[in-house]
């Protein structure tokens, strides 16, 4: 049995524990998918797909070279989002797990965990967190679906 098995193993059940309300987010944004949907670009969910945010993503988007303060709240807030998730005590511990597997940076592991712990799918163009071999994600924008098929 192999290592990254055992730890991803140890991440469902932990996730699976201490699991907030089912449903209550399909998909969990990444920063990048934010000041993407900034510059207008569209994500193809649905109408009625629950989104959330990391509030660590007003963080990364409220930064130098990106946004100001209050640009960066009014994007988070045309999103129309289920909720801004904060940071709990469960994402922060399943974080360094998934740090463990594969070195991410604390904001992104935090944010992965988010989306782990929602059981919801991380939607990013990062790279380094799409390799994750946990995290569940999709590319934005998301690609078009045929009828039937779900993301």
């Amino acid at each position: 049995m192999s290592f990254v098995y055992c730890l991803e193993q140890i991440i469902c059940l932990a996730a699976d524990s201490v699991h907030q309300d089912p449903g209550d987010a399909k998909y969990v944004f990444d920063t990048i998918v934010l000041i993407d949907i900034s510059s207008r670009a569209k994500s193809n969910l649905p109408g009625d797909a629950k989104i959330a945010v990391s509030a660590l993503s007003l963080v990364e988007i409220a930064a130098p070279n990106h946004l100001s303060l209050s640009e960066a709240e009014d994007v988070i807030a045309s999103l129309n989002l289920s909720e801004l998730v904060p940071v709990t005590n469960q994402v922060a511990r399943l974080a360094v797990e998934l740090r463990k597997i594969q070195n991410l940076d604390a904001i992104d592991a935090c944010i992965g965990a988010t989306a782990c712990l929602m059981n919801a799918t991380l939607v990013t163009n990062d790279q380094r967190i799409r390799r994750h071999p946990v995290l569940s994600t999709l590319p934005f924008p998301i690609p078009q679906h045929t009828e039937g098929e779900t993301p």
